[in-house]
Order: structure tokens, then sequence, then C-alpha cells
């Protein structure tokens, strides 16, 4: 995963195609059940301060059948791990962006990442109105 590519795909200077292309480029099995995801860091000084419209774009796409589940996954790990992109946690968007990151990427953890969560995550990031616990 390019941070140069995930920032352009953000900015609408390049398609999912391409994003999904990057992506499987950036994957290595590490194991049966294991994969590593290598992340290129960006070359630019200074950072990306994520919105809830990225997450949002990232939703739609997904939900487009453009990325896949796993895609998704893959992409919060990368925006969590990155020094380049940020969020500001001392605001409510700033929360609902790490809740909604961490969410999808640990699985084991929170919510399986499927269609009917990822729809509910979608609206989180839209209202501010955080349904999944009250779903099961």
């Amino acid at each position: 995963m390019t941070e140069r590519i995930l920032k352009d795909y953000f900015d609408s200077k390049v398609s999912v195609d391409s994003l999904v292309s990057d992506l499987k480029g950036s994957l290595l099995e590490t194991g049966p059940q294991t994969t590593s995801v290598y992340v290129k860091r960006i070359e630019d000084s200074g950072t990306y301060e994520i919105k809830r419209h990225n997450l949002i774009k990232l939703c739609k796409d997904t939900l487009s059948g453009q990325l896949s589940l796993m895609d998704l996954s893959y992409l919060a790990f990368g925006l969590i791990a990155s020094d380049y992109f940020y969020w500001d946690n001392e605001t409510k968007d700033g929360e609902i962006i790490a809740k909604t990151l961490f969410d999808w990427d640990n699985q084991d953890i929170n919510f399986e990442l499927t269609v009917e969560n990822l729809l509910l995550w979608k609206d989180y990031l839209e209202t501010g109105d955080y349904k999944l616990d009250k779903s099961f």
C-alpha cells in the first residue's frame, strides 16, 4: 500500500481501481492464515487529516463491490499505522474516525466486517449514532 496512492484516492486524483491494484501489490502471506501489509511511506513532509467523508468514500466503494471487505480492513490498518495520516482524537469527528478504523482493523475483538455491519458503520460516520452494539 502506497500512502501517496491512498492520499490521491481520497483527493479523487486516482480511481478506486488504482487503489485496489496498489493494495494487492502490498499484501504478503506470511503464514497459513496470516497476511502482512507493506506500507510505502509518503515522502512529503507534513500530514493529511482524515475526515469522516474519507471513510464514507471507502464505505461506498466497498458497498458497490469495488473494494473488498478485506481491502477495507487492510486500509484501516495502513491508516492506523501511518505517521502521515491522522485525525484529531480531541474532536467528536476524530473519535468517530478512530472507533471506525479500530473496528475495521480488529474484527476478532469487535464486529465482523460484513455488508450489514458496513451499512451501520456508514450510518455512524454520517450521523454519529453508533448502532453496532445495538444490533446484537
